[in-house]
């Protein structure tokens, strides 16, 4: 269960443990089940409450230095704490377990699927650091690295003689040889250019 006031304009809510929570009056006090209730109706954690920011702000010194490195890029946002990477996109986000986070993965390929957050997907893991985080999103990237889900697109097979692909292909070598030969020309006036010059001096 999670507490907001409704005199409060801030949209903030808080766990019922939360010294924020415990101030506002019962008459003016709101509830929601769930955080992604909260976080529909445009709701976020106060910064007591949520366990992103103590996570991020305890650990941010070595972040930055594991992004640096690795060519990530961190940052906590209102609601989640965002990660990319040169292969990817990552969310994490708090859950209804009470200092417990989870990981999103940007749906990249298939179907959109339906979620917490739009357009990404649970990965089912959990850690208690977000070095930890970080060191499942570096080992993920380089396995589909490694493993692409497409295969890399093959050539595409030589025209054959007659069709209209053929007769384009054809047309296009003729304007490259025209174009070496023009070239070839210039580089042997040039050249001769040059010697008469080296005659003229001598």
């Amino acid at each position: 269960m999670y507490y907001y006031s409704k005199n409060s304009r801030t949209k903030i809510i808080h766990t019922e443990d939360c010294r924020y929570h415990l101030a506002i009056r019962e008459e003016h006090l709101g509830t929601f089940q769930t955080l992604a209730e909260a976080h529909a109706a445009g709701y976020r954690l106060c910064k007591v409450c949520n366990p992103l920011v103590g996570l991020f702000h305890a650990e941010e010194e070595t972040l930055m230095e594991i992004c640096r490195q690795k060519g990530l890029s961190i940052s906590l946002r209102r609601n989640f704490i965002s990660i990319s990477s040169p292969w990817s996109s990552w969310r994490i986000l708090a859950d209804d377990n009470r200092n417990h986070t989870k990981l999103y993965h940007r749906n990249d390929f298939g179907p959109k699927q339906s979620g917490p957050v739009a357009g990404y997907h649970d990965q089912h893991v959990n850690y208690a650091t977000l070095q930890e985080y970080l060191g499942y999103i570096i080992d993920h990237d380089y396995y589909r690295m490694m493993h692409p889900l497409y295969p890399a697109p093959q050539p595409k097979p030589a025209p054959v003689k007659g069709t209209k692909r053929y007769r384009k292909a054809q047309a296009r070598e003729k304007r490259k040889a025209k174009k070496a030969a023009a070239w070839n020309v210039l580089s042997i006036i040039d050249s001769l250019s040059a010697q008469n010059q080296t005659r003229t001096v001598v």
